[in-house]
């Protein structure tokens, strides 16, 4: 079988689907990666055949804006940025659907031209959700980057009403710019587009566990669940930089401060994690790219790198704070690492409450995030009555095979059509 992977965005945004290639090229099946252009190097490190969605510093028209982390404003960033590229997005994936017969879209559904070419063509299309965060429920609702959470314990009355808010607020955002792409193609108004219909109709595959995001009633029957697929791109397979090794011979475990790939706006992260860290005679490792967000000189405790693969860091780590991307928590999940989260936007917040509701960590929002309240959270995490949960939790995941069971789902319900168009084919 042949696939197309989509997906455009930060590391925790691209590697599962590079991990998810992986595993099938290798089960005999024909790959390729169509993503922003910085993951070229990925893609083809890994074997994978690569198109480039995205022109250099494109992306960073949406990183760079100071709106881009705000709980409210951000989903504007990302619709100002995404709505415009949608027919570009299309056009070049109906080209590379077109060059063969056959392909499979595998797709993230923030990358709206799959669900189209869904729409439209005919295509068949895997959507992957990398967290619970975003998908809707009034039975269980996932708890929302600003404002009150709806919970459980509220009446289903005021649930129901919440999701009618939220129909109303994402169309009027959506709707006018997405709409008119939808009349060109002919297809009909994209009225409740976030609510189910930017998923296929034929498979969406959760990459987490139920034990993590569970699994609601009110959940479409399409919508099945593996795992999280740890994996580290083109470091997985190489062993720590000399620099990172000899910092870690040199003391106690350290405090690991991850804000994210594409966050450049974590300066203010960065001082009081050190602030927090001389508080309590702690040693630090910083992870960022971008330099210029951390002090120039940092103290003999501390160091800064731009990528350590987290699979081979944490396990040497005490603790990891970060901001609550999916990614970045399963990974602190399996390696029994405690977490302290700064929830900014996006998933973040309902990760962290799944996270805190484990007993495996805790958060401070950003207004919270100071020297002082950051040293009091690491202290209380660093208390080894979290060991057992911590290791609980790490061992349901040691035990699973989210992407073969991932391969699995996607080869039953595609391989048999698969199967006779080729003996069609054959026949002819």
């Amino acid at each position: 079988m042949r696939f197309l992977l989509v997906s455009i965005g930060t590391h925790g945004d691209v590697l599962p689907y590079v991990a998810l290639g992986v595993s099938l090229q290798s089960r005999g099946h024909q790959v390729q990666l169509a993503a922003n252009h910085r993951f070229r190097s990925v893609a083809e490190a890994n074997g994978l055949e690569f198109h480039a969605l995205t022109r250099p510093g494109e992306l960073d028209e949406a990183l760079t804006n100071p709106n881009m982390w705000h709980p409210t404003r951000s989903a504007k960033v990302l619709c100002d940025w995404g709505l415009p590229r949608i027919p570009g997005h299309y056009d070049a994936l109906k080209q590379i659907t077109d060059s063969g017969d056959g392909v499979v879209l595998v797709g993230n559904p923030g990358v709206s031209a799959c669900r189209l070419l869904q729409e439209k063509c005919g295509i068949p299309l895997v959507s992957i959700v990398l967290q619970p965060g975003v998908l809707p429920s009034v039975e269980s609702p996932p708890v929302p980057p600003a404002g009150p959470a709806p919970s459980e314990r509220w009446p289903r009355a005021m649930r129901c009403a919440y999701w009618r808010l939220f129909d109303y607020l994402t169309d009027s955002l959506l709707n006018p710019r997405l709409d008119p792409i939808r009349e060109s193609l002919g297809l009909p108004p994209a009225s409740r587009f976030l609510r189910w219909r930017w998923l296929s109709t034929q498979l969406t595959i959760g990459l987490f566990p139920e034990w993590f995001g569970g699994h609601p009633s009110d959940w479409p029957n399409s919508i099945q669940l593996t795992g999280f697929p740890i994996f580290d791109g083109e470091g997985a397979k190489q062993p720590l930089p000399r620099g990172v090794t000899d910092f870690l011979k040199a003391g106690e475990p350290p405090i690991v401060f991850a804000p994210g790939t594409g966050n450049l706006r974590a300066r203010q992260f960065f001082e009081a994690s050190l602030q927090a860290c001389e508080r309590i005679g702690r040693r630090a490792i910083l992870l960022s790219p971008h330099r210029e967000l951390v002090p120039a000189q940092l103290p003999a405790w501390a160091n800064r790198f731009d990528f350590v693969p987290l699979n081979k860091l944490l396990p040497r780590s005490s603790v990891l704070v970060h901001h609550g991307g999916i990614g970045t928590t399963a990974r602190a999940l399996a390696a029994a690492v405690p977490q302290l989260i700064q929830p900014m936007a996006f998933d973040q917040r309902d990760n962290a409450a799944r996270v805190r509701k484990l007993g495996v960590g805790t958060e401070l929002r950003p207004k919270k995030f100071t020297g002082e309240r950051v040293a009091n959270a690491l202290d209380e995490l660093l208390e080894p009555t979290r060991a057992a949960q911590l290791g609980s939790v790490a061992d349901r995941l040691a035990h699973a095979d989210p992407l073969g069971q991932t391969c699995d789902l996607i080869e039953a319900t595609f391989g048999e059509k698969e199967t006779a168009r080729r003996k069609v084919r054959s026949k002819t």
